[in-house]
């Protein structure tokens, strides 16, 4: 796990979307297999998950989105799309936008 205050034992890494292949799950993983094509954005203040900005990271099995295998779709694309979502949806939410009869 990563720290806030950085150690040489436990690095602090940065980043939190990510795209690429599964390469192992834990127990009680049901949705995902080693193999598995994914993509998502981690939560940054979740302390216990290490960044994303390696070649390797853990997610947490709900924080991950599936790449179907007929979209066509880089590991960069896939990585931005996770943000970009996120941060569409948290713009919508600070609108205000009425609920009913809006043009948007």
């Amino acid at each position: 796990t990563h720290r806030r205050t950085p150690t040489v034992a436990h690095p602090l890494v940065g980043g939190c979307e990510y795209a690429g292949v599964v390469l192992a799950v834990g127990p009680d993983v049901k949705q995902l297999t080693a193999g598995d094509r994914v993509c998502g954005v981690q939560n940054p203040l979740n302390n216990s998950l290490p960044g994303t900005w390696a070649e390797q990271t853990l997610a947490l099995e709900g924080d991950i989105v599936p790449i179907p295998a007929e979209c066509d779709i880089s590991f960069v694309e896939a990585a931005a799309s996770g943000m970009s979502a996120l941060v569409a949806g948290d713009m919508y939410k600070r609108a205000h936008l009425p609920a009913e009869g809006c043009r948007c």
